[in-house]
C-alpha cells in the first residue's frame, strides 16, 4: 500500500513532491500524508489516497502561488 501512496504522491505534486511527506503511525497502523508548509496532516486510506492527495496539493499551490509565479 505505501508503494501505491508514493507513486500517486509523485504523480500528483510532481516536482514539488518533496513538500509532502507519507508517514507510517506504528502504533495505530494508519497513513497519513503531511505538508510542513500548510501544516495538513491527512489520514489515507485505499479509497481516499487520490483525493487527499490531491486536495493537499491544492491547498500547497494556493497558498505558495506568489513565488510559484502565479499572479
Amino acid at each position: 500500500m505505501l508503494k501505491k501512496f508514493i507513486d500517486a504522491k509523485a504523480r500528483i505534486w510532481g516536482s514539488e513532491s518533496y513538500a509532502c511527506t507519507i508517514v507510517y503511525e506504528v502504533a495505530s497502523g494508519k497513513y497519513f500524508a503531511e505538508c510542513d508548509s500548510t501544516m495538513a496532516h491527512r489520514r489515507l486510506t485505499e479509497k481516499n489516497h487520490l483525493e487527499v492527495l490531491n486536495d493537499m496539493f491544492y491547498d500547497y499551490c494556493v497558498e505558495n502561488a506568489a513565488w510559484m509565479g502565479v499572479s
